[in-house]
């Protein structure tokens, strides 16, 4: 995907944005935190190395990605706790996932809570 500013919304089934220029990338994402199905490939973000934080506020938050050569901001629009995980997860973790995308990218999903 070249430079974007479209909004992304995830509503049903299994479902992956890929983000070829993440840091390119400046619309909003909505549903992401509505189930573990549906996921982030940033493929320019080495997994090897990549680093994020979270900061949420009044229903909107900025996951900022990085691996010290390429960066991302990914506005996000629902509730989401800040926690970040990047290998095997505790049970009933809540948070964003960071895994490889299987082509050294870095694929970002989000754990929701088990209501």
């Amino acid at each position: 995907m070249e430079a974007s500013s479209a909004s992304v919304s995830f509503v049903a089934g299994e479902a992956v944005l890929e983000l070829d220029q993440s840091g390119s990338f400046t619309g909003t994402v909505t549903g992401l935190d509505q189930s573990a199905d549906y996921a982030i490939d940033l493929t320019d973000i080495d997994f090897a190395t990549a680093t994020a934080s979270f900061r949420q506020l009044d229903g909107r938050g900025t996951l900022s990605i990085t691996d010290g050569t390429d960066s991302a901001k990914l506005k996000l629009i629902g509730d989401y706790a800040a926690s970040v995980f990047t290998g095997p997860t505790p049970v009933g973790a809540v948070g964003f996932l960071l895994s490889n995308d299987g082509s050294g990218g870095t694929m970002v999903s989000y754990l929701p809570s088990a209501t």
